[in-house]
């Protein structure tokens, strides 16, 4: 690993380090359904999800394609909602909140993490680990300080020196550390990762893998990690199996 990379220091810089009650269930997921309709055709994606998931938890969801991952991925992270059922975070159903209410939560609790980056090709890499900061500000200005925090991030992930290129300039590795940085600079309680090594090598994904694991284990992060590969499952505190929209271990 890049001797740069410094995740032990990253928690400093991004105001972390807290201690963690891992007895409190920061998302509560109650007899979860997701339906997909088509002209004529039900498809029934998640069927009745029971879950608990603590403070400085991190689990792994394993499981085939089509089993419903992604989609209960989507579902915690309040990107989606359920059809029926109960998403309780931090012991507030989000059924209850409005559409403002639900995109402020999401901003601030939660940092995505996905298999394809997303990072926005017409912005530099600094500005993309600020858009958490822009979205929640309504603007495309931040206070100075925030600029220079988002510096100091990238720079322990060994990217200080790419602050003005833009996302096609880096490689998929790097990208992908550009995605961890913005997932964590809002601060949020819990990380949802999705395959975030589907597109890299596999010395890359060790990588991506161990910074994950040290953001759990240093920063005190609830993470859940949706991944095809057992190997990075098991460094998870917990594995949860998904099979045909049910949990089944």
């Amino acid at each position: 690993m890049n001797e740069q990379l410094s995740f032990d220091d990253i928690g400093q810089v991004s105001g972390l380090n807290q201690p963690v009650e891992k007895l409190v269930p920061i998302i509560a997921a109650r007899n979860l359904t997701k339906n997909y309709y088509t002209s004529n055709q039900e498809l029934k994606v998640l069927k009745g999800i029971d879950l608990e998931l603590k403070a400085g938890e991190f689990v792994a969801i394993i499981g085939p394609s089509g089993a419903g991952k992604s989609t209960l991925l989507h579902i915690l992270g309040i990107l989606d909602q359920p059809t029926d059922g109960d998403l309780l975070f931090d012991g507030v159903n989000t059924k209850d909140l409005g559409d403002r209410e639900t995109a402020n939560l999401r901003n601030e609790k939660v940092g995505f993490i996905f298999q394809f980056y997303h990072l926005l090709p017409e912005f530099t890499v600094l500005e993309n680990v600020l858009m958490p900061r822009f979205i929640s500000q309504g603007k495309m200005q931040v206070p100075e300080a925030d600029r220079i925090r988002a510096a100091e991030m990238l720079g322990k992930v060994g990217l200080g020196e790419r602050l003005g290129h833009w996302p096609n300039q880096l490689s998929g590795g790097e990208q992908q550390r550009v995605a961890i940085t913005r997932a964590l600079f809002n601060d949020p309680g819990v990380i949802l990762a999705d395959e975030p090594t589907g597109n890299l090598d596999y010395k890359n994904s060790l990588e991506i893998i161990s910074i994950l694991h040290k953001i759990n284990k240093v920063e005190g992060k609830t993470l859940v990690l949706v991944t095809h590969d057992e190997e990075y499952a098991r460094k998870a505190d917990r594995i949860i199996k998904l099979k045909d929209g049910r949990i089944v271990q």
